[in-house]
């Protein structure tokens, strides 16, 4: 959620033409030794360049959390793509989503999702959006405004043979989550800078999403320890919170009380 966020331009399912990596996305050889190295290294844990960054505005965030370039590995560790490698920008790579929580939701959700609508938010370069479609989601709507990312997130999605049920938006959630309804579950790892200053867009985030949801529709958000959830939505009961090192992850739900307060 970094670069200004390009127009909502309504779902539209990835064309299976093949997507070359973009050559920005390759590390640039490393000379001079430490001082190169650290030369495309992401900085913070919004993934700022140590140089700088490229493309317009490096480094500026914008309020959908968008993210920024560069490359490195990350797997898929269950289902039918499991094992394969995609391609992830180092802003992302500050922050990954290791297998050890990747295990653990699937062991919340449990490890098939088939035929479940899923939206995630803040989709980087897909990380959830394909584990997902692995294990069986039926469409996973892949919110991401970063323009640095979008290339990324359909280059990982040519990768894997553009998978059937995937929707990429390369727009804001707040252009997207109003349009969608009775989502199974949302998924959302925002930038943990976003949780400060108020953390106004994780109340939103939370507001939509509950909307979105269908009843007893799920949401998963991660962020950083001694942060916490604001008042989004009276929706949404928070079930369970665990702790990974500087991160922790939450698992909310949908609860209509409408007969229970009536």
């Amino acid at each position: 959620m970094r670069d200004q966020p390009t127009q909502a331009r309504g779902p539209a399912l990835v064309r299976p033409a093949l997507l070359a990596l973009p050559p920005r996305f390759l590390p640039p050889p490393r000379r001079g030794g430490e001082r190169a190295a650290r030369a495309h290294v992401a900085g913070g844990e919004d993934g700022r360049r140590a140089g700088g960054g490229t493309g317009r505005n490096p480094g500026r965030a914008d309020r959908a959390c968008g993210r920024e370039p560069g490359l490195t590995g990350l797997r898929i560790i269950g289902g039918t793509f499991k094992g394969r490698r995609l391609v992830t920008p180092p802003g992302l790579a500050t922050r990954p989503l290791p297998d050890r929580v990747k295990q653990s939701l699937f062991d919340w959700l449990g490890q098939r999702l088939d035929g479940l609508h899923i939206v995630d938010c803040c989709a980087g370069s897909g990380a959830f959006t394909f584990e997902a479609l692995s294990r069986g989601a039926g469409r996973v709507d892949a919110i991401e405004p970063g323009e640095h990312a979008v290339p990324v997130l359909r280059a990982n999605a040519a990768k894997l043979g553009n998978p059937t049920g995937l929707v990429l938006h390369a727009a804001s959630f707040q252009a997207v989550l109003p349009r969608l309804r009775d989502v199974d579950l949302v998924f959302a790892d925002p930038p943990f800078r976003c949780y400060r200053d108020g953390a106004a867009e994780i109340a939103e985030l939370l507001r939509l999403a509950a909307r979105a949801l269908a009843p007893a529709g799920r949401l998963i958000i991660r962020g950083e320890r001694g942060a916490d959830l604001p008042g989004g939505s009276a929706k949404l009961v928070e079930r369970e919170r665990r702790q990974y090192g500087r991160s922790w992850v939450a698992l909310l739900q949908r609860e209509d009380r409408t007969d229970r307060d009536g």
